[in-house]
């Protein structure tokens, strides 16, 4: 028995990563959780969008995938690798999730939380997703809280 090459691991992990996300994502999207759809798509754009200038400048010659320059690598390869990046970061960011309940780190939600998946909604992380009826139960109790405190509910 041999050492084991960590370095052989590596492209399986980053593909599981991207398979990850994209899970979540569709997730998210199929349970209308627009904030987080919409935060998604721009981390990917970003990490697509950085790679495709850090291939433009004069450090991408000392940046390898594999065995080729960054400069070197074909546009879908480069779009992959900036999928791949963003998806990393963002399982990272779940672990974080899962090990912080309290969210300390929390980011501000997008556009004031009109969207909903802001700070307002339950966080999304691996050690458990809220359902989207539950989500709803709570809003139709939070709901029916509020319009018998203003006098208006059934009598």
């Amino acid at each position: 028995m041999g050492v084991v090459n960590l370095m052989e691991f590596v492209p399986v992990l980053a593909l599981g990563t991207l398979v990850f996300t994209l899970v979540l994502f569709l997730k998210n999207l199929s349970a209308r959780q627009w904030g987080s759809v919409v935060t998604q798509l721009i981390a990917w754009a970003a990490g697509i969008g950085g790679v495709f200038l850090m291939a433009s400048t004069s450090f991408a010659a000392g940046i390898t995938i594999g065995d080729q320059s960054l400069d070197a690598l074909s546009v879908w390869s480069k779009v992959l690798i900036g999928l791949l990046a963003t998806s990393l970061l963002s399982v990272g960011n779940e672990f974080k999730k899962a090990i912080d309940r309290s969210d300390s780190a929390a980011a501000p939600a997008w556009f004031g939380g009109r969207f909903g998946g802001g700070a307002s909604s339950p966080p999304q992380s691996l050690a458990g997703v809220a359902t989207p009826e539950a989500v709803a139960d709570a809003q139709r109790q939070v709901a029916g809280s509020r319009s018998t405190a203003k006098g208006n509910g059934p009598r």
